[in-house]
């Protein structure tokens, strides 16, 4: 399991610094390639806000108690997706973009207050149990660029990603009143692949002739259940996506 430490204004202020620094470096350069490049390669990043939604596929009475219940003591958490890509281009509008990528997702419970009758250190105070599940991602896109001004360029994109489950578990933490207890436990019941439709909109900076920056909003969501149960469950998630471009021949 990847640990998440940082948060999302950490992630976001680290990528802005950096990219700061990248483009006061790029402006000694003064150099902008105009010819238009076919082939780039490219790391990506994207901090994901994961959630899931629970569908009644059998219209019971009960299954709608059930997914109510649920969704009052559960809530978002933190993911993300990283990996390489490559983007063709097909003209000065429109790209093709694929890659591989690995994803963490999932949700969690809301943090339960236990409040033992009698407080003790060694009776926990609180409690939850965070659901993840790590994908291995095979994403296929399509981007239209829809206005370009000198260094900058503006566009949508749309894309369909396959998801293969590596693997999926629960963790339990108790918390203590000077410690925080953790089991993690694997969960079998998911499905091993999943296909999400993606949008996006955002924009690249040419940084010089062989560097390009990108910054996009993506919001993603599983077409089929994770599971075989009356209650559907499908992962969605919404992230800030950015990606470091370079320039592959002439």
């Amino acid at each position: 399991m990847i640990h998440q430490s940082f948060n999302f204004k950490r992630i976001s202020s680290l990528v802005l610094i950096c990219f700061c620094l990248v483009i006061q470096n790029s402006n000694a350069q003064n150099i902008v390639d105009t010819k238009q490049t076919k082939l780039r390669i490219g790391f990506n990043y994207s901090q994901d806000y994961c959630f899931r939604k629970l569908y009644n596929t059998n219209a019971s009475e009960l299954n709608d108690v059930l997914i109510n219940i649920f969704n009052n003591n559960e809530k978002y958490k933190f993911g993300l997706t990283t990996g390489f890509h490559v983007i063709y281009n097909i003209n000065s509008k429109w790209e093709i973009e694929g890659g591989i990528q690995f994803s963490n997702k999932g949700y969690q419970s809301k943090t339960m207050e236990l409040k033992p009758l009698v407080p003790e250190l060694s009776l926990p105070q609180k409690a939850k149990t965070v659901f993840t599940f790590h994908y291995f991602d095979v994403p296929l896109k399509v981007n239209y660029v829809f206005f370009k001004k000198h260094r900058l360029q503006w566009f949508a994109s749309s894309a369909i990603i396959n998801h293969f489950l590596i693997q999926s578990f629960e963790t339990d933490k108790l918390y203590f009143e000077n410690k925080t207890d953790i089991d993690k436990r694997k969960i079998k019941q998911y499905k091993p692949h999943n296909i999400s439709p993606s949008i996006g909109a955002g924009f690249y900076y040419q940084i010089n002739q062989q560097l390009s920056f990108r910054l996009e909003p993506q919001f993603k969501f599983q077409i089929f259940s994770n599971n075989s149960n009356s209650i559907s469950e499908h992962l969605y998630n919404f992230g800030l996506n950015w990606s470091l471009n370079m320039k592959i021949g002439s």
